[in-house]
Order: structure tokens, then sequence, then C-alpha cells
């Protein structure tokens, strides 16, 4: 339905099949992937593929895929529950993932938030998942799973005294 209103825009180019290009598996599976991902930038993550028809026709030197595509329930972004943290906060970890609970879903925020942890240097592994189904609200719970690095960090201090001040106290 989502298809048929205009709620969802996906033009072709979007995944990477081309008339006249080889009939190949890899380009079919790779543009499922895409179309799946595209879903999920506009606040369908719980998509998925119903069914794949190929049907390649070798006289005609044609092939034509159809997706059967269930698109699952417009989802906007649940509570954050962050799991794995050892001695950094919290609020750290919240802080850089770059969604609110109520937006709607994107699954571009999510890879732009764990880019943003793993770029930070502080974690060795960031997985961020999403539960399979709304909640009560309709929104959709996020849980973020990271492995703490080895803290490398050196601190040290200097002070400096001018000897005027020195001689002032002795």
């Amino acid at each position: 339905p989502a298809l048929s209103n205009g709620g969802i825009r996906l033009a072709p180019e979007t995944l990477g099949l081309q008339s006249g290009m080889v009939a190949a598996a890899k380009p079919v599976v790779e543009a499922e992937d895409r179309l799946l991902a595209t879903l999920a930038a506009q606040a369908y993550p719980l998509a998925r593929v119903i069914d794949r028809k190929v049907v390649v026709d070798h006289a005609a030197r044609s092939m034509t895929v159809d997706w059967h595509i269930d698109t699952g329930p417009y989802a906007r972004f649940g509570p954050a529950t962050i799991e794995g943290l050892q001695s950094i906060d919290q609020d750290f970890v919240q802080a850089r993932l770059p969604w609110e609970a109520g937006q709607p879903f994107d699954g571009g925020k999510v890879d732009e938030g764990r880019r943003a942890l793993v770029n930070s240097g502080l974690f060795s592994s960031v997985k961020i998942a999403y539960a399979n189904a709304l909640d009560a609200d309709g929104r959709l719970p996020m849980t973020v799973t990271v492995v703490e690095n080895k803290h490398r960090s050196i601190g040290g201090g200097v002070t400096y005294t001018g000897l005027a001040e020195w001689f002032k106290q002795n």
C-alpha cells in the first residue's frame, strides 16, 4: 500500500539494474539489498521479501525480476538500550547517536551512528540492532552493543613558578 499511495519513493536506478546489462544472480541479490535499504531509509525497516521470481528468456536474451515485498509498518525510532559499557559513560554513546526517539526511522542514521562510535576509537566492536516489532507506541526499540577497546592515554601536568614567586615564599 505504501508504494501504491506514493508514500515510498523508489527510483529504478537505486536498484542498480539497468536495461542491457548482463543477466547475473549477483546484481539481482545486490538490488534486493538496495531495495530493502531504501525502504529502511524511508521508515520501513521491517520490510522483507516475500517472494522473488526471476525469469530468464535465453531466446530473447532477457531477464525479468519480480519481487513481492511486505513493507511492514511505518516505524519511528524507539528508545535506545546500550549494552557492553565498562568504563565509558552511557551519555557519551547517546550523544553520538544521530537520532532521537520518536523520529521517523532511517537506516542511514543507524549506519551513521555506528560509524561515529567506531571512529571515536573507544570501541573494538559496535553493533546497532532493532527489535522485530514496534512497541505499543509504534516505535522500534534500538539496542546498541559495544565492546570497549583497551584505553590508551597519557596524562601529566607541569607547574611553573617564577623565581620572584619563589623568593617571596622563602
